[in-house]
Parts: structure tokens; C-alpha cells; sequence
């Protein structure tokens, strides 16, 4: 690879994060068949810690991906399918628009379109049932928009329940259920969820 091309990235990631008031970040790409990095600035402005390759950021929507796959992973395994209704798995689904909640499905849960309201907040704490706890509170207040499959909204509740439908699926807590379906298979060994994890690396 370039060296230009390199300085080219770096100089736009700085001049993004300057635009956005970022104190630091960091990215990979992809050329030339190699992953490369680039980095900027501080992890945290009082510090001055420079931001490296390998620092560690929140994982923020970025989990919305490894919910997929995740869910994609089941579906290889043959234990659902996308156009499953989601009450198949979950007939608790507190949608509040019966008719959504009899015929949403996996994949709409992914591809943004369930139709309900998809923005709120649960403060459930911690546990293997926050999940549930989770769309408990958030679905028992979402309005339907739309019906399943008619619109595109981004909708951060839906894939809280697809969240919560691999959990149950995999008959374990969320986080374990990413690692193995997700982060072991792929070698993700830097990634995750509990911050107790980060403890002492």
C-alpha cells in the first residue's frame, strides 16, 4: 500500500473528527487484500492517552451487526428462518398492535421495517433477563407506525427483540450467546460486552 494513500486517511480521519468534535478515533480498511489502521488523537482529553490501533471504544450500534449475524447463525443451523413469525419463538411479544405482534417477523426485526415506534430507553440494570425486562418497558409503550414490512424506520427496539429472540434461542444470557455464535467463531477475541471483561487487559 501507498504511503500516500495512508497519510490521505489519517489526514481525513483528523479532519473528521475535528468536524465532528471528536477527541479521537480510530479505523480499519481494507486494501489491497491487507487490513490496515488509522489513528487519531486522544481517548480521553484529560489524559492525552494517544488513540492506537488497538484501543478499545464502546460498542455502541456497532452490536446491531453482531445481533444479525448472530441471528444469521441460527438460521444456518436451521433452528429459524427469517420469514418466521417472531411470536413463533417468542409468544410473549408485547406489541401493543395485535395484529404486528401476530406477524412480525425475524428478518423485518433486522431490516428495520417491524412498523413500531423504535426509539426509547430501559434502565433494567443487569442480569441475563435485561433483555426481556428491556422490551418489556420498550414495545409495552411503542406506538405502531406502520404495519410490519410497509416502511423503513430505524428502529433500535426491533432489534433489541431480535436480541432478546437469539438469547432465548441459544438458552442463554445475550452476551454469552454473541460469543459463541459470533466472536469465537470469527477469532473476535478483543470484543466485548460486560466491562468486568475488560478487567486487567
Amino acid at each position: 500500500m501507498s504511503s500516500g494513500l495512508h497519510s490521505d486517511v489519517v489526514e481525513l480521519l483528523a479532519e473528521r473528527c475535528e468536524a465532528m468534535q471528536l477527541p479521537g478515533a480510530s479505523l480499519a480498511y481494507f486494501h489491497d487484500g491487507q487490513t490496515q489502521f488509522a489513528s487519531h488523537g486522544v481517548t480521553d482529553v484529560n489524559d492525552g492517552a494517544p488513540v492506537r490501533d488497538t484501543t478499545m471504544f464502546g460498542i455502541g450500534s456497532t452490536s446491531k451487526t453482531l445481533t444479525a449475524t448472530a441471528v444469521m447463525a441460527l438460521v444456518e443451523r436451521g433452528t429459524l428462518s427469517l420469514d418466521d413469525a417472531v411470536v413463533k419463538h417468542l409468544p410473549g411479544l408485547p406489541v401493543l398492535d395485535e395484529q404486528a405482534r401476530d406477524t412480525v417477523t425475524v428478518g423485518q426485526l433486522l431490516d428495520h421495517t417491524a412498523g413500531w415506534v423504535g426509539d426509547g430507553s430501559a434502565d433494567t440494570g443487569w442480569g441475563e433477563d435485561a433483555l426481556a425486562r428491556a422490551i418489556q418497558t420498550l414495545l409495552g409503550k411503542a406506538s405502531q407506525q406502520a404495519p410490519p414490512g410497509a416502511l423503513f424506520s430505524y428502529n433500535n427496539n426491533a432489534v433489541t427483540v431480535a436480541g432478546h429472540l437469539v438469547a432465548t434461542l441459544h438458552e442463554s444470557s445475550f452476551e454469552d450467546a454473541i460469543r459463541d455464535l459470533v466472536l469465537k467463531p470469527l477469532g473476535m477475541t478483543s470484543t466485548f460486552y460486560l466491562v468486568w471483561q475488560l478487567a486487567n487487559r
